[in-house]
Protein backbone atom coordinates (compact mmCIF):
# COMPACT_ATOMS: atom_id res chain seq x y z
CA UNK A 1 0.00 0.00 0.00
CA UNK A 2 1.08 3.15 -0.93
CA UNK A 3 1.12 6.29 1.55
CA UNK A 4 -1.18 9.15 0.53
CA UNK A 5 0.84 10.71 -2.28
CA UNK A 6 -1.38 13.80 -2.60
CA UNK A 7 -0.81 14.69 1.28
CA UNK A 8 2.89 14.04 -0.01
CA UNK A 9 2.73 16.34 -2.53
CA UNK A 10 0.83 19.21 -0.50
CA UNK A 11 3.56 18.59 2.17
CA UNK A 12 6.77 19.37 -0.53
CA UNK A 13 4.61 22.05 -2.19
CA UNK A 14 3.79 23.73 1.13
CA UNK A 15 7.45 23.64 2.21
CA UNK A 16 8.30 27.45 1.14
CA UNK A 17 9.93 25.84 -2.40
CA UNK A 18 13.19 24.64 -0.55
CA UNK A 19 14.87 21.38 -1.34
CA UNK A 20 16.38 20.00 1.69
CA UNK A 21 20.28 20.40 -0.26
CA UNK A 22 20.16 24.43 -0.80
CA UNK A 23 20.94 24.06 3.17
CA UNK A 24 18.52 26.80 3.99
CA UNK A 25 15.49 26.10 6.88
CA UNK A 26 12.71 24.72 5.70
CA UNK A 27 9.42 25.57 7.48
CA UNK A 28 7.16 22.69 8.83
CA UNK A 29 3.98 23.37 10.73
CA UNK A 30 1.13 20.80 10.86
CA UNK A 31 -1.67 21.25 13.24
CA UNK A 32 -2.68 18.72 14.66
CA UNK A 33 -4.48 20.39 17.63
CA UNK A 34 -8.88 20.97 17.55
CA UNK A 35 -7.83 24.82 18.26
CA UNK A 36 -4.85 26.59 17.01
CA UNK A 37 -3.52 27.66 20.67
CA UNK A 38 0.13 27.01 20.13
CA UNK A 39 -0.02 24.47 22.69
CA UNK A 40 0.34 20.86 21.71
CA UNK A 41 -2.87 18.87 23.12
CA UNK A 42 -1.95 15.44 22.00
CA UNK A 43 -1.67 12.47 24.46
CA UNK A 44 2.33 13.18 24.36
CA UNK A 45 2.40 15.46 26.32
CA UNK A 46 0.23 14.35 29.25
CA UNK A 47 1.77 13.55 32.81
CA UNK A 48 2.39 10.39 33.89
CA UNK A 49 -0.14 10.15 36.25
CA UNK A 50 -2.46 10.28 33.11
CA UNK A 51 -4.12 13.63 33.51
CA UNK A 52 -4.91 16.39 30.99
CA UNK A 53 -2.46 18.85 31.22
CA UNK A 54 -3.61 22.15 32.18
CA UNK A 55 -3.67 24.56 29.20
CA UNK A 56 -1.15 27.41 29.43
CA UNK A 57 0.00 29.79 27.00
CA UNK A 58 3.66 28.87 27.29
CA UNK A 59 5.57 25.81 26.52
CA UNK A 60 7.25 24.13 29.48
CA UNK A 61 10.90 23.14 28.91
CA UNK A 62 10.57 19.69 30.19
CA UNK A 63 11.21 17.60 27.17
CA UNK A 64 8.03 17.30 25.51
CA UNK A 65 8.75 18.10 21.90
CA UNK A 66 5.35 16.93 21.25
CA UNK A 67 4.88 18.82 18.19
CA UNK A 68 7.48 17.78 15.42
CA UNK A 69 9.70 21.06 15.27
CA UNK A 70 9.20 24.09 13.09
CA UNK A 71 12.44 24.08 11.53
CA UNK A 72 15.06 21.39 10.46
CA UNK A 73 18.01 22.90 9.31
CA UNK A 74 21.19 20.78 8.25
CA UNK A 75 24.39 21.54 9.68
CA UNK A 76 25.93 20.55 6.91
CA UNK A 77 29.92 19.16 7.16
CA UNK A 78 30.74 17.97 10.79
CA UNK A 79 34.58 18.04 9.88
CA UNK A 80 36.59 18.80 6.83
CA UNK A 81 39.49 16.86 7.79
CA UNK A 82 40.58 13.80 10.47
CA UNK A 83 41.46 14.45 13.43
CA UNK A 84 44.25 12.64 15.17
CA UNK A 85 44.63 10.46 18.07
CA UNK A 86 47.75 9.27 19.90
CA UNK A 87 47.80 6.97 22.65
CA UNK A 88 50.82 5.93 24.49
CA UNK A 89 50.95 3.64 26.72
CA UNK A 90 53.69 1.82 29.17
CA UNK A 91 54.09 -2.05 28.08
CA UNK A 92 53.76 -2.67 32.14
CA UNK A 93 50.37 -1.91 32.03
CA UNK A 94 49.94 -3.55 28.89
CA UNK A 95 48.63 -7.33 28.17
CA UNK A 96 51.94 -8.78 26.26
CA UNK A 97 53.52 -11.90 24.62
CA UNK A 98 55.09 -12.35 27.67
CA UNK A 99 51.74 -12.00 29.69
CA UNK A 100 48.12 -13.48 29.55
CA UNK A 101 48.45 -13.07 25.58
CA UNK A 102 45.57 -14.62 25.16
CA UNK A 103 43.30 -12.32 26.45
CA UNK A 104 44.14 -9.80 23.65
CA UNK A 105 42.85 -12.53 21.16
CA UNK A 106 42.01 -11.02 18.63
CA UNK A 107 42.92 -7.80 18.92
CA UNK A 108 46.66 -7.65 18.24
CA UNK A 109 49.20 -7.68 21.22
CA UNK A 110 50.18 -6.07 23.13
CA UNK A 111 46.47 -5.07 23.92
CA UNK A 112 44.66 -2.90 26.36
CA UNK A 113 43.12 -5.14 29.33
CA UNK A 114 39.34 -4.61 30.34
CA UNK A 115 38.40 -3.46 33.57
CA UNK A 116 39.93 -0.81 35.06
CA UNK A 117 41.18 1.32 32.94
CA UNK A 118 44.85 1.89 32.68
CA UNK A 119 46.47 5.15 32.75
CA UNK A 120 48.52 6.17 29.42
CA UNK A 121 48.99 9.31 27.70
CA UNK A 122 46.61 10.40 25.19
CA UNK A 123 46.98 13.35 22.49
CA UNK A 124 43.84 15.03 20.63
CA UNK A 125 44.48 16.90 17.69
CA UNK A 126 41.71 18.42 15.29
CA UNK A 127 41.62 20.61 11.94
CA UNK A 128 44.92 21.87 10.67
CA UNK A 129 46.86 19.32 13.58
CA UNK A 130 45.97 21.87 16.40
CA UNK A 131 46.20 20.12 19.61
CA UNK A 132 42.80 20.21 22.06
CA UNK A 133 44.18 17.91 24.59
CA UNK A 134 47.63 16.55 25.64
CA UNK A 135 47.97 14.52 28.38
CA UNK A 136 47.11 11.38 31.21
CA UNK A 137 44.22 9.38 29.80
CA UNK A 138 42.43 6.48 31.53
CA UNK A 139 41.91 3.20 28.61
CA UNK A 140 40.19 0.36 28.72
CA UNK A 141 38.32 -2.12 26.03
CA UNK A 142 34.80 -1.78 25.69
CA UNK A 143 31.86 -3.66 24.34
CA UNK A 144 30.10 -6.60 24.29
CA UNK A 145 30.53 -8.38 21.41
CA UNK A 146 32.47 -5.87 20.12
CA UNK A 147 35.30 -7.04 22.42
CA UNK A 148 35.80 -10.02 20.39
CA UNK A 149 36.07 -7.83 16.78
CA UNK A 150 39.47 -8.01 15.64
CA UNK A 151 39.75 -4.20 16.13
CA UNK A 152 39.44 -2.99 19.18
CA UNK A 153 37.03 -0.19 20.87
CA UNK A 154 38.17 1.65 24.02
CA UNK A 155 36.29 4.11 26.19
CA UNK A 156 38.94 6.63 27.57
CA UNK A 157 38.38 9.25 30.30
CA UNK A 158 40.64 12.31 30.41
CA UNK A 159 42.14 12.75 33.40
CA UNK A 160 44.57 15.25 35.80
CA UNK A 161 48.14 14.88 37.46
CA UNK A 162 45.84 13.20 40.05
CA UNK A 163 43.92 10.61 38.20
CA UNK A 164 41.20 13.10 38.26
CA UNK A 165 38.24 13.94 35.28
CA UNK A 166 39.66 16.82 33.40
CA UNK A 167 37.21 17.85 30.71
CA UNK A 168 37.81 19.32 27.40
CA UNK A 169 36.28 20.29 24.43
CA UNK A 170 37.02 17.92 21.04
CA UNK A 171 36.80 19.09 17.56
CA UNK A 172 33.30 20.82 18.27
CA UNK A 173 31.79 19.07 20.09
CA UNK A 174 31.13 19.74 24.33
CA UNK A 175 33.70 20.09 26.88
CA UNK A 176 33.76 16.42 28.58
CA UNK A 177 36.32 13.57 30.05
CA UNK A 178 34.97 10.23 28.87
CA UNK A 179 34.64 9.72 25.26
CA UNK A 180 34.58 6.27 23.30
CA UNK A 181 36.92 5.38 19.96
CA UNK A 182 34.74 3.15 18.07
CA UNK A 183 36.69 1.22 15.38
CA UNK A 184 33.50 0.53 13.35
CA UNK A 185 35.53 -2.54 12.28
CA UNK A 186 32.08 -4.33 11.69
CA UNK A 187 30.92 -1.29 9.55
CA UNK A 188 32.93 -0.84 6.75
CA UNK A 189 31.35 1.99 5.62
CA UNK A 190 32.25 4.08 8.69
CA UNK A 191 28.83 6.29 8.24
CA UNK A 192 26.35 3.98 9.75
CA UNK A 193 26.33 5.07 13.44
CA UNK A 194 26.67 8.61 12.28
CA UNK A 195 23.55 8.72 9.59
CA UNK A 196 21.37 7.78 12.25
CA UNK A 197 22.34 9.95 14.91
CA UNK A 198 22.81 12.39 13.39
CA UNK A 199 20.03 13.05 11.70
CA UNK A 200 18.03 11.89 15.47
CA UNK A 201 19.81 14.77 17.00
CA UNK A 202 18.84 16.88 14.33
CA UNK A 203 15.30 16.74 15.17
CA UNK A 204 14.44 18.06 18.57
CA UNK A 205 16.30 19.88 21.11
CA UNK A 206 16.30 18.52 24.81
CA UNK A 207 14.19 15.16 23.89
CA UNK A 208 16.29 13.99 20.46
CA UNK A 209 20.17 13.36 21.97
CA UNK A 210 22.05 11.29 19.91
CA UNK A 211 25.75 10.74 20.86
CA UNK A 212 28.05 13.31 18.27
CA UNK A 213 31.31 11.95 17.01
CA UNK A 214 34.10 12.83 14.69
CA UNK A 215 36.12 10.71 11.89
CA UNK A 216 39.77 10.99 13.54
CA UNK A 217 43.55 8.53 12.58
CA UNK A 218 44.57 6.47 15.61
CA UNK A 219 48.04 5.67 16.82
CA UNK A 220 48.68 3.18 19.41
CA UNK A 221 52.37 3.47 20.96
CA UNK A 222 53.66 4.66 17.36
CA UNK A 223 51.72 2.06 15.45
CA UNK A 224 49.16 3.17 13.31
CA UNK A 225 45.47 1.60 13.70
CA UNK A 226 43.63 2.95 11.02
CA UNK A 227 40.15 5.21 11.32
CA UNK A 228 38.25 5.60 14.65
CA UNK A 229 35.10 7.74 15.52
CA UNK A 230 35.35 9.51 18.70
CA UNK A 231 32.38 9.67 20.05
CA UNK A 232 30.45 11.15 22.94
CA UNK A 233 29.70 8.29 25.86
CA UNK A 234 26.07 8.82 26.76
CA UNK A 235 26.18 10.81 30.10
CA UNK A 236 24.14 13.72 32.17
CA UNK A 237 25.93 16.91 30.90
CA UNK A 238 24.44 20.11 29.65
CA UNK A 239 26.37 19.06 26.03
CA UNK A 240 24.90 15.49 26.20
CA UNK A 241 21.74 14.21 28.23
CA UNK A 242 20.54 17.45 29.10
CA UNK A 243 18.95 16.92 32.24
CA UNK A 244 19.66 18.40 35.97
CA UNK A 245 21.15 17.00 38.77
CA UNK A 246 19.81 14.67 41.07
CA UNK A 247 18.98 16.02 44.32
CA UNK A 248 18.66 12.78 45.73
CA UNK A 249 15.04 11.78 45.08
CA UNK A 250 15.92 9.47 42.48
CA UNK A 251 13.66 11.76 39.78
CA UNK A 252 16.69 12.43 37.24
CA UNK A 253 18.47 9.42 35.78
CA UNK A 254 19.39 7.64 32.41
CA UNK A 255 19.41 4.10 32.65
CA UNK A 256 20.82 1.76 30.16
CA UNK A 257 19.38 -2.62 29.14
CA UNK A 258 22.27 -3.92 30.89
CA UNK A 259 22.45 -7.95 30.96
CA UNK A 260 24.92 -7.66 33.89
CA UNK A 261 22.81 -4.52 35.39
CA UNK A 262 21.40 -4.52 39.37
CA UNK A 263 18.17 -3.44 37.95
CA UNK A 264 15.08 -5.00 36.39
CA UNK A 265 12.62 -3.94 34.14
CA UNK A 266 10.05 -6.23 32.30
CA UNK A 267 9.53 -5.20 28.62
CA UNK A 268 9.60 -8.79 27.08
CA UNK A 269 13.16 -8.39 26.10
CA UNK A 270 16.07 -11.00 26.52
CA UNK A 271 16.92 -9.82 29.57
CA UNK A 272 15.22 -7.77 31.98
CA UNK A 273 18.52 -6.78 33.48
CA UNK A 274 19.00 -3.26 33.55
CA UNK A 275 21.76 -0.42 35.35
CA UNK A 276 22.10 3.33 36.29
CA UNK A 277 23.69 5.56 33.78
CA UNK A 278 23.26 8.48 35.61
CA UNK A 279 23.50 8.77 38.57
CA UNK A 280 26.67 6.48 38.67
CA UNK A 281 26.22 2.92 39.23
CA UNK A 282 29.00 3.11 41.82
CA UNK A 283 27.35 6.15 43.74
CA UNK A 284 23.99 5.57 43.40
CA UNK A 285 22.28 5.68 46.58
CA UNK A 286 19.53 3.17 48.13
CA UNK A 287 16.88 5.89 47.66
CA UNK A 288 17.78 6.89 44.54
CA UNK A 289 17.55 2.90 43.29
CA UNK A 290 14.30 2.56 45.02
CA UNK A 291 12.75 5.86 43.09
CA UNK A 292 14.12 4.19 39.73
CA UNK A 293 13.31 1.15 40.15
CA UNK A 294 9.59 1.99 40.81
CA UNK A 295 9.36 4.25 37.70
CA UNK A 296 11.06 1.15 35.62
CA UNK A 297 8.15 -1.19 37.19
CA UNK A 298 5.25 1.96 36.37
CA UNK A 299 6.69 1.64 33.02
CA UNK A 300 6.29 -2.21 32.49
CA UNK A 301 2.95 -2.05 33.58
CA UNK A 302 1.67 0.77 31.75
CA UNK A 303 3.31 -0.55 28.49
CA UNK A 304 1.34 -3.67 29.15
CA UNK A 305 -1.81 -2.06 29.59
CA UNK A 306 -1.53 -0.01 27.22
CA UNK A 307 -0.40 3.32 28.90
CA UNK A 308 3.08 3.62 27.63
CA UNK A 309 2.53 7.00 26.26
CA UNK A 310 1.91 8.67 30.01
CA UNK A 311 5.35 7.82 30.78
CA UNK A 312 7.00 8.13 27.32
CA UNK A 313 7.46 10.89 24.64
CA UNK A 314 5.53 10.01 22.05
CA UNK A 315 7.44 11.71 19.32
CA UNK A 316 10.66 11.07 21.31
CA UNK A 317 9.74 7.41 20.00
CA UNK A 318 8.23 8.03 16.96
CA UNK A 319 11.39 9.36 15.45
CA UNK A 320 13.36 6.38 17.76
CA UNK A 321 11.26 3.73 15.86
CA UNK A 322 11.18 5.11 12.33
CA UNK A 323 15.04 5.24 12.48
CA UNK A 324 15.50 2.24 14.04
CA UNK A 325 13.09 0.16 10.75
CA UNK A 326 14.90 2.76 8.45
CA UNK A 327 18.37 1.26 9.43
CA UNK A 328 16.47 -2.28 10.17
CA UNK A 329 19.14 -2.54 12.71
CA UNK A 330 18.42 -5.82 14.08
CA UNK A 331 19.12 -5.13 17.82
CA UNK A 332 17.04 -2.31 17.50
CA UNK A 333 14.29 -3.34 19.93
CA UNK A 334 15.67 -5.44 22.14
CA UNK A 335 19.76 -4.33 22.98
CA UNK A 336 21.13 -1.09 23.16
CA UNK A 337 18.37 0.55 24.95
CA UNK A 338 19.23 4.14 26.86
CA UNK A 339 16.22 5.71 29.04
CA UNK A 340 16.57 9.35 30.69
CA UNK A 341 13.63 11.09 32.66
CA UNK A 342 13.83 14.81 34.30
CA UNK A 343 11.56 15.52 37.24
CA UNK A 344 8.41 16.77 35.68
CA UNK A 345 8.66 15.39 32.02
CA UNK A 346 8.15 12.52 29.90
CA UNK A 347 10.63 10.21 29.27
CA UNK A 348 12.69 9.43 26.05
CA UNK A 349 15.16 7.22 24.83
CA UNK A 350 18.63 7.96 23.20
CA UNK A 351 19.58 5.32 19.99
CA UNK A 352 23.18 3.74 20.39
CA UNK A 353 25.15 1.14 18.14
CA UNK A 354 24.02 0.99 14.34
CA UNK A 355 27.04 -1.64 13.15
CA UNK A 356 24.62 -4.23 12.52
CA UNK A 357 22.10 -2.90 10.16
CA UNK A 358 21.35 -1.49 6.54
CA UNK A 359 21.75 -4.59 5.28
CA UNK A 360 23.84 -6.77 7.52
CA UNK A 361 24.00 -9.36 8.82
CA UNK A 362 22.31 -11.97 6.90
CA UNK A 363 20.48 -14.39 8.97
CA UNK A 364 20.69 -17.77 8.47
CA UNK A 365 16.80 -17.88 10.20
CA UNK A 366 15.87 -14.75 8.43
CA UNK A 367 12.45 -16.60 6.54
CA UNK A 368 11.30 -15.02 2.67
CA UNK A 369 12.69 -11.78 3.31
CA UNK A 370 16.56 -12.13 3.99
CA UNK A 371 17.78 -9.24 6.63
CA UNK A 372 20.14 -8.20 3.96
CA UNK A 373 17.56 -7.20 1.96
CA UNK A 374 15.89 -3.95 1.76
CA UNK A 375 12.95 -4.99 2.17
CA UNK A 376 11.09 -6.10 5.28
CA UNK A 377 10.56 -4.94 8.62
CA UNK A 378 13.39 -6.14 11.99
CA UNK A 379 13.35 -9.55 12.26
CA UNK A 380 12.71 -9.14 16.43
CA UNK A 381 9.81 -7.74 17.31
CA UNK A 382 9.75 -7.87 20.89
CA UNK A 383 7.11 -7.47 23.15
CA UNK A 384 8.22 -3.72 23.90
CA UNK A 385 7.81 -2.95 20.18
CA UNK A 386 4.44 -4.64 19.88
CA UNK A 387 2.94 -3.03 22.80
CA UNK A 388 3.68 0.64 21.72
CA UNK A 389 2.20 -0.53 17.51
CA UNK A 390 -1.31 -1.28 19.82
CA UNK A 391 -1.55 2.46 20.21
CA UNK A 392 -3.37 3.63 16.58
CA UNK A 393 -2.58 7.32 17.69
CA UNK A 394 0.81 6.63 17.82
CA UNK A 395 0.47 4.33 14.69
CA UNK A 396 -1.04 6.87 12.97
CA UNK A 397 1.76 9.75 14.03
CA UNK A 398 4.54 6.89 12.67
CA UNK A 399 2.85 7.54 9.76
CA UNK A 400 2.30 11.11 9.84
CA UNK A 401 5.86 11.66 10.54
CA UNK A 402 7.44 9.31 7.97
CA UNK A 403 5.56 11.96 5.23
CA UNK A 404 7.75 14.89 6.80
CA UNK A 405 10.89 12.85 7.05
CA UNK A 406 10.71 12.37 3.39
CA UNK A 407 10.58 15.73 2.91
CA UNK A 408 13.11 17.14 4.91
CA UNK A 409 15.78 14.86 5.86
CA UNK A 410 14.83 11.90 4.37
CA UNK A 411 14.93 13.05 0.66
CA UNK A 412 16.40 11.39 -1.35
CA UNK A 413 18.69 14.57 -2.27
CA UNK A 414 19.57 14.84 1.67
CA UNK A 415 20.37 11.55 1.83
CA UNK A 416 22.87 11.66 -0.71
CA UNK A 417 24.64 14.96 0.55
CA UNK A 418 24.96 14.08 3.94
CA UNK A 419 26.55 10.86 2.49
CA UNK A 420 28.57 12.84 0.52
CA UNK A 421 29.70 15.28 3.54
CA UNK A 422 30.72 12.12 5.51
CA UNK A 423 32.72 10.92 2.42
CA UNK A 424 34.37 14.64 2.18
CA UNK A 425 36.96 13.07 5.75
CA UNK A 426 36.81 9.18 4.26
CA UNK A 427 38.80 8.94 1.48
CA UNK A 428 41.74 8.57 -0.38
CA UNK A 429 45.30 7.16 1.74
CA UNK A 430 43.77 7.35 5.61
CA UNK A 431 41.07 4.94 3.96
CA UNK A 432 43.40 3.04 2.18
CA UNK A 433 45.93 2.78 5.12
CA UNK A 434 42.98 1.13 7.42
CA UNK A 435 42.23 -1.56 5.09
CA UNK A 436 45.71 -2.31 4.82
CA UNK A 437 45.80 -2.94 8.41
CA UNK A 438 42.26 -3.97 8.84
CA UNK A 439 41.57 -6.09 5.66
CA UNK A 440 37.88 -5.64 4.71
CA UNK A 441 37.31 -9.09 3.54
CA UNK A 442 38.26 -10.21 7.23
CA UNK A 443 35.29 -8.92 8.76
CA UNK A 444 33.03 -11.52 10.05
CA UNK A 445 30.38 -11.78 12.81
CA UNK A 446 29.73 -15.65 12.82
CA UNK A 447 32.71 -16.54 15.48
CA UNK A 448 30.52 -14.35 17.88
CA UNK A 449 26.84 -15.79 16.68
CA UNK A 450 27.01 -18.65 14.01
CA UNK A 451 23.66 -17.69 12.24
CA UNK A 452 25.11 -14.09 11.46
CA UNK A 453 26.77 -13.48 8.33
CA UNK A 454 28.16 -10.01 6.35
CA UNK A 455 28.08 -10.26 2.99
CA UNK A 456 31.33 -9.84 0.98
CA UNK A 457 32.67 -6.81 -0.57
CA UNK A 458 36.00 -6.02 -2.17
CA UNK A 459 36.76 -2.59 -1.78
CA UNK A 460 35.54 0.89 0.25
CA UNK A 461 34.32 2.62 -2.49
CA UNK A 462 31.70 -0.87 -3.11
CA UNK A 463 30.46 -0.69 0.46
CA UNK A 464 29.33 3.00 0.38
CA UNK A 465 27.83 2.40 -3.45
CA UNK A 466 25.88 -0.70 -2.09
CA UNK A 467 24.77 1.17 1.39
CA UNK A 468 23.84 4.01 -0.80
CA UNK A 469 21.78 2.09 -2.81
CA UNK A 470 20.45 0.12 0.03
CA UNK A 471 18.93 3.07 1.61
CA UNK A 472 17.29 4.73 -1.11
CA UNK A 473 15.78 1.39 -1.77
CA UNK A 474 14.99 1.09 1.87
CA UNK A 475 13.29 4.51 1.55
CA UNK A 476 11.11 3.63 -1.37
CA UNK A 477 9.55 0.56 0.53
CA UNK A 478 8.90 1.86 3.74
CA UNK A 479 7.06 4.87 1.00
CA UNK A 480 4.84 1.70 0.18
CA UNK A 481 4.49 -0.29 3.22
CA UNK A 482 4.75 1.74 6.19
CA UNK A 483 0.51 1.24 6.19
CA UNK A 484 1.08 -2.69 6.80
CA UNK A 485 3.21 -2.05 9.96
CA UNK A 486 0.89 -2.34 12.79
CA UNK A 487 -0.44 -5.90 10.80
CA UNK A 488 3.09 -6.84 10.56
CA UNK A 489 3.92 -6.82 14.31
CA UNK A 490 0.84 -8.29 15.29
CA UNK A 491 1.74 -11.44 13.79
CA UNK A 492 4.76 -11.57 15.62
Amino acid sequence: MRLNVCLFLFLSTVLCGCLPNEKSPVLLSIDRSDTATGVDTDRGDSNESGTEPTESNETEDLGGDTEPPPFWIPKGPKQLTLGQVEISCDPSVLITEDGEWWLCDPAPVPCVPDDPKVNCHIAVRGEAGVTIYDGPVGIERRGRSSMYYDKPNYAIEFRDENGEDNPAPCMGMGKESDWVLDGSWMDRSFIRNDFVLDIFSELGVKTHYGPDSRFVTLTFNGAPRGIYRLVEKIKRDDDRVDIPKDDGTGKNFIIKHDIDGDLSMSLGLESDSWSTVYPNPDKVTDTQRSAISDWMQALADALNSGDAFTMLNMDNLVDYVLLQELSKNIDGFQYSLYIFKQDGALANMVPWDFDLSFGQPDVAYAGDVPNESPEGWILHHTNFIARLLDDDVFVQRLQERWVQLRTLPLSDDAVDTRIDEYLMVLKGAPIDDNFDIWPIGDVRFDHIYSVYHVYSIESYDAEIAKLRQWIHDRLDWMDEHLLEYQAFSDKQ
